[in-house]
């Protein structure tokens, strides 16, 4: 051990040698007291203090950046589990500004940031390689601040470009999600991400984007299998089937009981686009015009003369003109065509079939299970097939059957009880009980110790005092005081002088309070005589 420091403990040692017990008490007492007043102080600045988070979810990278960061600007903070970091409230504003012109926290993931430094002497590919890392880090931070995601990371491939076209490789994109405990993302808040990464990433495509979560699950590929049901497919399947199962399950609740049934649809879908075109020609038809015509033909002709014998040189007359009259009549109608020509395009998601299961418990009655009767489940089924919209074209299915339930275990569609919970208390307010604790303990010990000194004091008094006037009775008695022989008394012995040393000392030190018990006595004293 350091000499200076044994020097210390070695003067400290004599003065307390050298205190009174007395002293020491005090001495203890206020060091306790002072204790428990700094505790209580110390417990109240804590309530008073209104802490707000400031950040919440961070690595150990950002809460070790913002930490220092408050901690080089003189602000108390705290830091919780879930890597929580509070501060006063009255400051929270004002330093999530600072930390935000800084860059803290980077969530992990560099962005474009890495370009603010000037760095002279980089290859090409080092270029490419800096641009990558800040685009997956700025999607990273911009995916991340979707309320369920806790945390996210982006892995792109971009492949550098090829002289030739036909070589060119495709870029690809890889998206990591870290959910947020419970929570879960739609089949939109998918697309949306997929969206935003192909926006982000030139020449990319969504079939070439994959997300998953941190479980492995697959949320979104662009390699679906042949065959198989898209997220958006099987999204309108379950919802079809919960709005009939709903249906059916508010119908029979009034009737059997809530929590008495139990009911599960099977949806098949046809997700098949089909568009149609159909020609028909209207049978009644319209005149659209009609040209009639008509034609005359008049003219006259002369009829030649017949020669008979073989007389030469004779020339025959001529005879009468014959006349030619002719007429024509033409009509042309023409018939405006009525055609029409129908398209029809079948939007996918038409209902092919239903197939409906119903599961009744056996009710009760005086302590006996009673199947109902025939006439009710049919009548129940009639209902249902109604609710559900069945129908005996598309061959649907509808079974109904009669199953005791378990008492023991929570009936199908009845939500089990919760177990109360304690209430979680605010941060502030979790160590109220043991500070409050320790300073009440530590502040009960400083006064049963000052009482206890007050009456040992006492007592001591009390004791010394009464040795010292215990002749005090002679005095107030009525009878006449009777002289009586001189005796010589004995010297006084050690503890009697140790007595009277002691009186004398209190009478001393204490004149108030021993005059004080003085006057008690005396009346006491003068009541008994009395």
């Amino acid at each position: 051990m350091p000499p200076q420091i044994t020097a210390l403990l070695g003067r400290v040692a004599e003065t307390w040698a050298g205190l009174s017990a007395r002293a020491r008490v005090a001495l203890v007492a206020a060091l306790a007291l002072a204790l428990a007043i700094g505790v209580g102080t110390w417990a109240m600045t804590s309530l008073l203090v209104d802490w707000q988070v400031l950040y919440s979810n961070l690595s150990q990278e950002d809460a070790a950046a913002v930490t220092e960061a408050l901690r080089s600007g003189h602000v108390t903070f705290k830091v919780a589990d879930g890597g929580q970091v509070l501060v006063p409230a009255a400051r929270v504003h004002e330093w999530r500004l600072k930390l935000a012109s800084a860059g803290v926290p980077s969530g992990g993931n560099v962005g474009f940031e890495i370009f603010d430094k000037n760095q002279f002497g980089l290859t090409d590919f080092a270029q490419r390689l800096n641009f990558q890392r800040a685009l997956q880090g700025e999607l990273a931070r911009t995916i991340g601040q979707l309320r369920e995601v806790q945390q996210a990371r982006v892995h792109l491939a971009l492949p550098a470009p090829r002289v030739f076209a036909s070589q060119d490789r495709p870029a690809t994109a890889s998206v990591v999600l870290r959910l947020r405990p419970g929570a879960a993302l739609r089949a939109d808040q998918v697309r949306g991400i997929v969206n935003l990464v192909t926006s982000s990433v030139e020449g990319l495509t969504p079939d070439r984007v994959t997300v998953v979560d941190s479980n492995g699950r697959m949320l979104a590929s662009g390699m679906e299998r042949p065959g198989g049901l898209s997220s958006n497919q099987v999204e309108a399947r379950a919802g079809i089937e919960g709005e009939i199962e709903r249906r059916i399950q508010t119908l029979l609740d009034p009737i059997v009981g809530p929590g008495r049934s139990a009911v599960r649809v099977s949806a098949n879908l046809n997700f098949d686009q089909i568009e149609r075109t159909e020609e028909r020609f209207d049978p009644k038809t319209l005149v659209r015009s009609q040209t009639k015509t008509t034609e005359n033909l008049q003219g006259s002709s002369n009829q030649p003369t017949t020669l008979t014998g073989d007389a030469k040189g004779v020339i025959a007359a001529p005879q009468a003109t014959a006349s030619n009259r002719t007429q024509r009549d033409s009509e042309q109608t023409t018939y405006e065509i009525a055609r029409i020509i129908e398209k029809t395009v079948v939007a996918p998601g038409d209902l092919r079939r239903i197939s409906i299961a119903v599961l009744l418990d056996v009710p009760l009655v005086n302590g006996v299970r009673a199947p109902r009767a025939d006439e009710d489940l049919d009548r129940i089924k009639r209902l249902v097939a109604s609710a559900a919209g069945v129908r005996a074209d598309r061959r649907d299915e509808l079974e109904i059957a009669q199953v005791p339930f378990d008492p023991g275990v929570s009936a199908p569609g009845e939500t089990p009880v919760a177990a109360p919970t304690a209430v979680a208390l605010p941060f502030n307010l979790q160590r109220v009980p043991w500070t409050w604790g320790a300073g009440a303990g530590l502040a009960l010990l400083a006064i049963v110790v000052l009482v206890a000194r007050a009456r040992r004091r006492r007592r001591a008094l009390e004791s010394a005092m009464g040795a010292a006037f215990d002749g005090q009775n002679v005095l107030h008695s009525s009878e006449p005081v009777v002289p009586e022989p001189e005796v010589e008394l004995p010297p006084f012995t050690s503890e009697e002088t140790g007595i009277k040393r002691q009186v004398l000392k209190a009478a001393k030190e204490h004149p108030d309070e021993i005059a004080q018990l003085l006057r008690v006595w005396m009346f006491r004293r003068k009541t008994v005589v009395n």
